[in-house]
């Protein structure tokens, strides 16, 4: 890979931190290049990134053809495809992917929803528009609990929805709870 690995993740680093870093490398590399090329270049340079990556989907579409006409088990073949990030994350950038975008960010909610930070309540898909997604919490009325959930759904909605150009987050936040003076109080157990 181009930071210099083998294509293998180090010792102690999983595949998903390496491609993680690959993916940084890749960003940090064209914004470097993007600072230094003049503005004539910069969308010859867009355009060939585009055409090497259409170039790769397609071949990758070929390939996925290839093997679901010569399995048997095809439900088995998109299961293994979806379960490993790097080629997932692949076939969603190049619009192969074997489940829909929605039904991708569903997913990952749904995996949210089981871990400890999640237990007083959830993260729900509020709507889905173009490469645009909204997300509502649901059941957690601390608000910065409730950003923190938001978050890190966004982050793992990222990994699988590639193509997602934003993120957003429903402004439904609960109102801050009415505090009641003590007069009132007092004066309410005296009626």
């Amino acid at each position: 890979m181009s930071t210099g690995t083998s294509g293998a993740a180090p010792e102690g680093v999983s595949d998903e931190q390496q491609l993680a870093a690959e993916g940084d490398y890749l960003e940090r590399l064209l914004g470097d290049i993007q600072g230094t090329v003049g503005p004539s270049a910069w969308p010859k340079i867009e355009a060939l990134v585009r055409s090497l990556m259409e170039l790769y989907g397609a071949a990758l579409e070929r390939l996925l053809d290839s093997a679901r006409q010569t399995s048997a088990l095809e439900h088995e073949l998109n299961e293994r495809v979806i379960s490993d990030s790097l080629l997932s994350s692949l076939l969603a950038l190049h619009g192969l992917h074997p489940l829909t975008l929605e039904q991708r960010i569903e997913r990952s909610l749904g995996r949210i929803s089981n871990l400890p930070q999640s237990a007083q309540g959830r993260v729900e898909l509020a709507s889905l528009e173009r490469n645009r997604a909204t997300l509502r919490v649901v059941g957690v009325p601390d608000p910065v609990l409730a950003k923190g959930l938001a978050q890190l759904a966004a982050r793992e909605i990222d990994c699988v929805a590639p193509e997602l150009e934003q993120i957003e987050l429903e402004n439904s936040m609960p109102a801050p709870s009415q505090l009641i003076s003590v007069e009132r109080l007092v004066a309410g157990g005296r009626a």
